[in-house]
């Protein structure tokens, strides 16, 4: 008995346009969905610019693959509506026509130096013709519904603490439902995991981002899962020069690393704002200098330090304030040394803020006393929005920072040569006029467009590349 023959793609076109109504032009650009048979949309919000009409969920997946019924079937309309009638492509053909699809997979989109990074650079991605999208292996954060205001689908594996193969599972089949073609991961565990979640799934790239000095309390079964995994590695892209040199003194073959630094949006940070009003909706003083630090609660970041040179600014009486921005381990340390120090009322902990721009508003000086920095992102957000920049001589600092032209630079582990810093700023309207306006410049050098355009021609040439070396 004869087989039964195959229709033909403009035949099919015919089905599936009776069943679905074609987008028009324009349509997703204005953030209008694809309405299906039943009479509803399969996606809760509007279709990101940047994507093509597709029946698949950008909702948020709480430890779980997009569920069954989410075939992408606008997305073969659309690309039927493109081909030559008479022209009859494989799966893999059509798959080849659209833009890359890459997805970022990070442990969380908590506030911090990667988190943000990644918050700014998705949506940048997208722009150059990227299809992209956040997965979150443990839990979300403030930033992930940010991601997802801007048009970027995201994902939560939901991965339980310790050893979860499921988790494993759950994030190779929704690598392989969403057809990814290059994965990027950032930090340890999302690289580990993830990685061998590509193995699983047979996703044709990875590129791991480093974002960590390796060796800085690096444990060893961290040195030995990256090692184990580099062979199924692309790329490793260091975010500054001190992170690739520490690699290369783990081993790591030259040829595998590649700097990328850090970009920020300099259009968000240098938009206007009254500090008076800022200052009096935050909760603070209306009058005099505060000391801002923003970072993480945790050892390297020095927050000791800068704890015990407002306790000198205070001795000296100068009229001074601290604010930390940030959480961490080290918080109730840190307060407890205020206190010891007798300036638990000259320091305000406000915790973890998803948006820093009200408060570089009001710093007088930002103070970034870090022990160990691969990049600093902060000290360059701070830059851009015209606040003078008191740092630490240390390795990502010497980097994109310059002393006494746009920052003052001091050595690490001493109070008081970040007191002096400080005093220097709070005295010198001439000095603060000159860092910032000089400031400004150098975090024009680090944008987040240049840093999508990076990440684009290594995604491009990975893709286009031969076997892994």
């Amino acid at each position: 008995m004869p087989g039964r023959q195959l229709p033909s793609s403009r035949q099919e076109l015919h089905r599936l346009s009776a069943a679905v109504p074609l987008p028009q032009r324009g349509d997703l650009a204005r953030g209008l969905r694809p309405s299906w048979p039943d009479g509803h949309s399969r996606r809760d919000g509007p279709a990101p610019p940047h994507r093509r009409a597709t029946g698949g969920t950008s909702d948020p997946m709480a430890g779980r693959e997009p569920g069954a019924g989410t075939v992408p079937v606008c997305r073969a309309v659309q690309r039927a509506r493109n081909l030559p009638a008479a022209s009859a492509r494989s799966a893999e053909e059509e798959h080849a026509m659209t833009p890359p699809r890459v997805c970022h997979l990070i442990h969380h989109l908590r506030v911090g130096g990667a988190e943000t990074l990644l918050a700014e650079l998705l949506p940048a991605l997208a722009q150059a013709g990227f299809d992209v999208a956040a997965v979150c292996l443990d839990e979300r954060g403030p930033l992930f519904d940010a991601l997802r205001d801007r048009g970027i689908p995201g994902y939560c594996i939901g991965r339980k603490p310790g050893l979860d193969p499921a988790a494993v599972w759950r994030l190779a089949r929704l690598l392989r439902r969403l057809r990814v073609d290059v994965l990027n991961t950032h930090s340890f565990s999302a690289g580990f995991w993830g990685r061998i979640a590509a193995l699983l799934a047979r996703t044709p790239r990875v590129v791991t981002t480093v974002h960590t000095v390796a060796g800085w309390s690096q444990p060893l079964k961290q040195r030995l899962g990256n090692r184990l995994l580099r062979p199924w590695t692309d790329r490793i892209v260091a975010v500054s020069e001190s992170v690739r040199r520490s690699l290369l003194a783990q081993g790591t073959p030259g040829g595998l690393v590649q700097v990328i630094h850090n970009g920020i949006r300099g259009e968000r940070l240098r938009r206007a704002a009254d500090p008076a009003k800022e200052r009096k909706r935050l909760g603070l003083p209306p009058e005099g200098p505060l000391i801002g630090m923003i970072g993480r609660c945790s050892p390297e970041k020095g927050g000791a330090d800068w704890i015990r040179a407002v306790a000198l600014l205070a001795r000296a009486r100068v009229d001074a304030r601290g604010v930390l921005v940030g959480d961490g381990p080290e918080r109730a340390a840190w307060q407890a040394l205020a206190a010891a120090e007798g300036v638990a009322e000259r320091i305000c902990f406000v915790g973890e803020q998803a948006d820093i721009v009200p408060w570089l508003a009001v710093f007088s000086v930002l103070v970034c006393p870090s022990l160990q920095e691969s990049f600093g992102l902060a000290a360059l957000e701070a830059q851009a929005a015209g606040v003078p920049v008191v740092a630490t001589r240390v390795d990502g600092f010497l980097e994109t920072l310059h002393d006494g032209e746009d920052a003052l630079l001091v050595e690490a582990n001493s109070p008081a040569s970040l007191a002096e810093a400080i005093r220097a700023l709070l005295w010198s309207e001439e000095l603060v006029c000159a860092l910032t306006a000089a400031g400004r410049r150098n975090a024009a050098r680090f944008s987040i467009e240049r840093a999508a355009e990076q990440y684009a021609a290594l995604y491009r040439e990975l893709l286009t590349a031969g076997e892994r070396r």
